[in-house]
């Protein structure tokens, strides 16, 4: 098959036009698998999956290990001042809930833990979390800024994503949470 292409492009495409030819093939192939890619990265068709390592013990942790339960997800990092201040709230959120079937996992973004891990335990912060510093799942979940918050169903679907934060930010994810709580979606 490969000596039929190049047989082919040799014959049929003038000397002086083959580079040309070849930027143009590879763009438009380029164009394709990341179209595909990009299609199927599309969040609302599928249930999001991942494996990560713990932050404090670098054991392998995947989101299927807590199947059957709503799952919060909070995407930081230490240089980001938003993150840091939701961080706490959160905290208090995942202690009101302790009771429930959901889950609180933290992902944090930095390259270097150890800043990270130090803040985390100079403000009580318990709940679990896990390390991503090349950003699997920014890009997962084609995400553009942190803090991000993200509810999963029991399926592992979307069922609530905020980017950023606001005044009212803790106040709107507790009521989805409980919305879908008493939904049992």
């Amino acid at each position: 098959m490969k000596l039929w292409l190049m047989t082919w492009f040799y014959m049929f495409v003038p000397k002086n036009k083959q580079v040309i030819a070849l930027v143009f093939f590879g763009v438009i192939i380029s164009l394709f698998l990341f179209l595909t890619i990009y299609k199927s990265a599309d969040s609302s068709n599928r249930s999001v999956n991942f494996i990560l390592p713990d932050l404090h013990s670098s054991e392998m942790t995947s989101l299927d290990d807590g199947s059957g339960q709503l799952i919060y997800l909070d995407v930081w990092a230490i240089w980001c001042k938003p993150c840091l201040e939701i961080l706490p709230k959160i905290q208090k959120l995942s202690v009101e809930y302790v009771d429930k079937p959901i889950q609180f996992i933290g992902i944090n973004q930095d390259l270097n833990p150890e800043a990270a891990i130090e803040f985390l335990s100079a403000n009580n912060i318990r709940f679990r979390q896990l390390h991503d510093p090349l950003g699997e799942v920014l890009v997962l979940l084609k995400l553009k800024g942190m803090p991000a918050s993200i509810l999963l169903d029991q399926s592992g679907h979307i069922v609530y994503l905020k980017e950023g934060t606001s005044p009212d930010a803790m106040t709107e994810l507790q009521g989805k949470i409980d919305q879908v709580l008493l939904q049992g979606h």
